[in-house]
C-alpha cells in the first residue's frame, strides 16, 4: 500500500458494504455492473484484494447521485429536463413545483391514485413493482421528481406518463399525511 499516491483515498470494505446498502444493490447486481464476477467482489468485501480506484471512484459517484435522487444506474432517467422516447421535452422541466401540483390536482379530482404505490418519504422514493421515482421533498406535501426507472423493461416517459403521475399522486399523499402527523406531534407536545 505504500507505493499508492498520498491524496488516494482507501475504499475498504465497510466502505464498500456502505455503498451496496446505500444504492440497495446486491453483490452479484455489483459485478455485473463492473463487468467483473462475483468471486472479485467478495475478495474486495472480505478485504482480499483492494477495490480499484476507477471502480471506487464509480461507487463514491453512484452514492452521491443516489442520496440526490438523481439516476445513476442504466434503468433509470432524470426527471427534470428529461426528454421522451421521441425527444419531446418532459413539461417538468418549466417549472417542476407547478407541474406536479396540477397533475396532482387533476388526479384528486378523478377520486384520487388508482395504484399501489407504496412511498418511503424517508427514502425519498415511491415503488410500484418494477418502477421507482426518487424525489426531493419541500414544504408540507410539495416535492420535486428526480428521477425513474424501471427494472423490467427500458423505462419510457411516453409510456409509463400515466403510471409516473398516479406515482406523483401517491407521494403528495404520504407527504401530506407525513406533515398533518408532524403538526399533529407538534401540538400534543406544545400542549403538554
Amino acid at each position: 500500500m505504500s507505493d499508492l499516491p498520498k491524496n488516494f483515498a482507501i475504499f475498504s470494505s465497510s466502505d464498500l458494504r456502505e455503498c451496496l446498502t446505500i444504492l440497495r444493490i446486491t453483490t452479484s447486481e455489483l459485478a455485473e455492473l463492473f463487468s467483473v464476477n462475483e468471486r472479485t467482489v467478495s475478495r474486495w468485501i472480505n478485504n482480499e484484494i483492494a477495490v480499484p480506484g476507477p471502480a471506487s471512484c464509480a461507487l463514491k459517484a453512484w452514492c452521491t447521485l443516489e442520496r440526490l435522487g438523481l439516476p445513476w444506474r442504466p434503468d433509470g432517467l432524470a426527471l427534470l429536463h428529461a426528454k421522451s422516447a421521441s425527444g419531446d421535452p418532459m413539461a417538468l422541466s418549466l417549472d417542476p413545483k407547478a407541474e406536479v401540483s396540477k397533475i396532482v390536482n387533476a388526479i384528486k379530482l378523478r377520486g384520487g391514485p388508482s395504484l399501489p404505490w407504496k412511498v418511503d418519504v424517508d427514502k425519498r422514493e415511491a415503488i410500484l413493482a418494477d418502477i421507482w421515482i426518487k424525489f426531493r421533498p419541500l414544504s408540507s406535501n410539495q416535492f420535486v421528481p428526480q428521477s425513474y426507472g424501471r427494472s423490467d423493461i427500458r423505462p419510457d416517459l411516453v409510456r409509463d406518463k400515466h403510471v409516473i403521475e398516479e406515482g406523483f399522486a401517491s407521494i403528495s399523499d404520504a407527504l401530506r399525511k407525513r406533515f398533518e402527523d408532524n403538526r399533529k406531534l407538534e401540538w400534543k407536545e406544545t400542549k403538554v
